[in-house]
């Protein structure tokens, strides 16, 4: 009979040591529970801010192409206003040489204003012509700045004066 109740005794030390250790599991599934909510909870954030993400890189991504073709537009119109400017620039210069021929054509034979006769006054027609021309051929390949609203009437009346002294001293 000892031994009968020495194995019913094991059994009972057996059961209670089964018994704590089901506590201590249960008390970890429980926490494991609890953190598997907080889980979802997260992924559930997660997911929502990553679709909030998605949705601002496709209007950056729109936005991106409209002011690509935008600044296509203006890239095709600028290189347009570019070849128009090189033509007129061209005819600028045959202008400039037409009109330097035709004032070297000696018409009067005298001196004019500046005390200097019509070959002086061709030749220095002819120089400002041609640097005219190297500044001209220059000016289409750079960038522009924009005058500011007094500098551009302030240029255009300088270029003006400057056409019209070489007009008399063309005659």
């Amino acid at each position: 009979m000892p031994w009968a109740l020495i194995l019913d005794g094991l059994l009972a030390i057996l059961l209670l040591l089964m018994i704590a250790y089901a506590f201590v599991l249960n008390r970890r599934l429980a926490t494991l529970r609890t953190d598997r909510e907080d889980l979802e909870a997260f992924i559930a954030r997660f997911n929502d801010a990553t679709n909030k993400a998605n949705a601002s890189l496709q209007g950056l991504r729109s936005a991106a192409e409209a002011n690509a073709a935008l600044i296509k537009d203006a890239a095709d119109k600028a290189q347009a206003l570019r070849d128009e400017l090189a033509f007129l620039v061209e005819r600028a210069d045959g202008s400039a040489e037409r009109l330097a021929k035709a004032s070297a054509r000696p018409e009067t034979g005298g001196a004019d204003a500046g005390g200097q006769g019509t070959a002086g006054s061709t030749s220095g027609a002819a120089e400002a012509g041609a640097e005219r021309r190297s500044v001209a051929r220059k000016t289409p390949r750079r960038k522009a700045e924009a005058p500011s609203p007094g500098q551009d009437h302030e240029a255009a009346s300088e270029a003006e004066r400057e056409l019209l002294d070489a007009l008399r001293r063309a005659r």
